[in-house]
C-alpha cells in the first residue's frame, strides 16, 4: 500500500513538474534525466523493431486460445501485433530501466510475440529471465523471434 502512494505521488509530482530542475530527489532526478528523457538508441532497438516488423507484415493466421474464456479462435499474427505487444516507446523505456538497475532475475506472464521479452534480456545479459505464455502457436512464434536474435 506504501508502495501504491509513493507511486501515486511520484505521477502527480512527474505531471505538474514544469522539467527536470524541479525534481529534488536524487534518485529520482537521476532516473528521469538518465532512463526516462534517454532518447540515444541502443543498438539492440533496430534489430528487435526489424523483428517487430516482420510480425506487423505477417499475413499468417494462429489460434489463440483466451483462458478467461476457455475460447479459442483464429488471430492474425500482423494483429496480434499491433494490439498486444508493447510500443516502441514503452518497450525500449523497459529496456532502458532493466539495463540501468540490472536485475539478477526477471518474471514476466503473458509472453506474446516476445517483443517485449526481447527488450527485457536485451537489457541484461546476466539475469535470468523467466517468461510464460499459454497458446501454444503464440509461445512458438515469440520461440521463434528468440532465435532470430541469438
Amino acid at each position: 500500500m506504501k508502495r501504491l502512494k509513493f507511486i501515486v505521488k511520484y505521477i502527480r509530482y512527474y505531471l505538474t513538474a514544469q522539467n527536470e530542475n524541479d525534481i529534488h530527489s536524487p534518485f529520482v532526478f537521476d532516473l528521469f534525466t538518465n532512463i526516462i528523457k534517454d532518447i540515444n538508441p541502443f543498438h539492440v532497438y533496430k534489430d528487435i523493431e526489424a523483428i517487430r516488423s516482420e510480425l506487423l507484415q505477417s499475413n499468417k493466421k494462429i489460434i489463440v486460445r483466451d483462458y478467461g474464456t476457455s475460447a479459442s479462435h483464429k488471430r492474425g499474427v500482423k494483429e496480434i501485433a499491433k494490439h498486444s505487444a508493447k510500443s516502441p516507446k514503452h518497450a525500449q523505456l523497459l529496456f532502458r530501466l532493466i539495463n540501468h538497475f540490472q536485475p539478477t532475475m526477471l518474471l514476466e506472464l503473458g509472453t506474446s510475440l516476445g517483443i517485449s521479452t526481447l527488450y527485457q534480456a536485451a537489457g541484461s545479459k546476466n539475469c535470468k529471465l523467466v517468461t510464460l505464455e499459454g497458446c501454444p502457436q503464440t509461445a512458438e512464434i515469440a520461440r521463434q523471434n528468440f532465435e532470430k536474435l541469438n
